[in-house]
């Protein structure tokens, strides 16, 4: 937590001095070590206590701190670098509080580094700002991207593709990313500029020369085609299934067991969306891919993806109608039910209501089984689906009403508003 005491009181400059001196600790202990990660990972772990808010109050007040004490002053740029790298990974203590302490050691960072001086070490530490932003917990999402774009753009402007290849590919990369999330601007421009960017990653990125990094590449730009808004809409997604099919040259099963499992559900929901060819083709071709990345995703160790590959089978089970119906709805169902094992409502409401609305339209077309019986599993299902509706409505209704000033705070929170009984109960 941060500390709340007055700026100017005795305890908290010297809760600030203490906090500058655990940092120039660090940074010493980084120069000593020559930047040795786990060294210093290790060093953190036993003073974790100091990894704090005191610390983070304290940082923007570090240049100072170091003018003063003149043989700790060189330690800042590069160790600072260090120390942003390394918290930005830390898994102890509060996440939040370790990203933005890598945030504030990034930034302290180019306080000090100047871009002509040290041009490589200044753009990899806009490149490591653009990342922090990205992760960033605090702050508002769409200012915190914003951020990011303006890092990558920065680094950018000095690390050329002539002069450092490696990391102009990378910021092109990170750039490309963050575009695929931004939350400003026109979403079909954001797409196109991330698809850009992540071709001109290509032109360093080669199959030959950076066959990792070439085939995450092709991966994302997969999914990058299968959201594009701009173009073809059947052109897109046959681009999406090229870029999962090359980047299963490189993650294959033995060497990239995750990679390829991701790429793997990213295939089987771009067949199931694929526009040309045979319908009743592309959902087998789903069904195939869903199934392969079961082969890494289980319930245990990757319950999300596990999840919504058993989610992906369901679908495709249920639209495919060439093949044994019967056989294929009791496929529908029974993957619909291990999907919500993890898709609870609580924890994925929006997928939970999307498997929900799958399921009882399984019940409804069921072959097997009593007709009676299937039907009130189908209306059961849907009661289950439609009263959350009505309870997510109203919330918004609430919302949107209060927003508009139809109707005061004091209404909208009263028991009288909110204590609508639920439908179907």
């Amino acid at each position: 937590m941060l500390i709340e005491k007055g700026t100017h009181s005795p305890d908290y400059k010297s809760s600030v001095q203490a906090s500058l001196a655990f940092l120039a600790m660090v940074l010493q202990r980084i120069e000593k070590s020559q930047g040795d990660e786990e060294q210093i990972s290790l060093f953190l772990a036993e003073h974790k206590h100091q990894l704090n808010g005191m610390l983070l109050q304290a940082m923007p007040s570090a240049v100072s701190f170091f003018n003063v004490n003149t043989s700790l002053s060189a330690l800042i740029p590069e160790n600072c670098f260090c120390f942003g790298k390394i918290m930005s990974q830390f898994t102890l203590g509060e996440r939040w509080i370790n990203l933005e302490l890598s945030l504030a050691a990034y930034q302290l960072a180019l306080q000090i580094s100047s871009c002509k001086k040290f041009p490589e070490q200044w753009s990899k530490a806009q490149y490591n700002l653009a990342i922090a932003y990205n992760n960033r917990i605090r702050g508002d999402r769409a200012d915190n991207l914003e951020h990011a774009i303006s890092a990558c753009q920065l680094a950018l402007q000095i690390s050329t593709r002539e002069a450092w290849p490696e990391l102009w590919a990378m910021t092109q990369c990170n750039l490309a990313i963050t575009y695929g999330n931004r939350i400003c601007g026109d979403r079909a421009d954001n797409l196109e500029k991330s698809i850009a960017a992540y071709q001109s990653a290509q032109k360093v990125y080669t199959r030959l020369s950076f066959p990792e990094q070439w085939a995450r590449t092709e991966y994302n730009l997969a999914i990058a085609y299968s959201n594009r808004i701009r173009g073809v809409r059947a052109d897109n997604l046959e681009q999406a299934i090229f870029d999962c099919q090359f980047a299963f040259q490189v993650y294959t099963l033995e060497s990239f067991p995750e990679q390829w499992a991701m790429t793997q559900s990213n295939l089987a929901i771009a067949y199931y969306n694929r526009i040309r060819g045979d319908r009743a083709d592309n959902l087998k071709q789903s069904i195939i891919a869903a199934k392969s990345a079961l082969e890494v995703y289980t319930r245990e160790t990757f319950p999300e993806q596990w999840a919504k590959a058993q989610y992906c089978q369901a679908v495709a089970y249920f639209g495919d109608l060439r093949g044994d119906r019967a056989y294929n709805l009791e496929q529908t169902i029974a993957c619909s039910h291990l999907a919500l094992e993890v898709y609870t409502r609580e924890a994925f409401p929006e997928q939970w209501v999307l498997t929900l609305n799958n399921l009882a339209n399984a019940y409804c077309n069921r072959i097997r089984g009593h007709r009676a019986d299937n039907i009130e599993l189908a209306i059961h299902t849907h009661f289950d689906f439609l009263e959350f509706s009505f309870i997510s409505f109203r919330a918004a209704t609430a919302r949107h009403l209060t927003d508009s000033g139809i109707i005061s705070n004091s209404l909208t929170n009263s028991k009288h508003f909110l204590s609508c009984k639920p439908l179907f109960k």
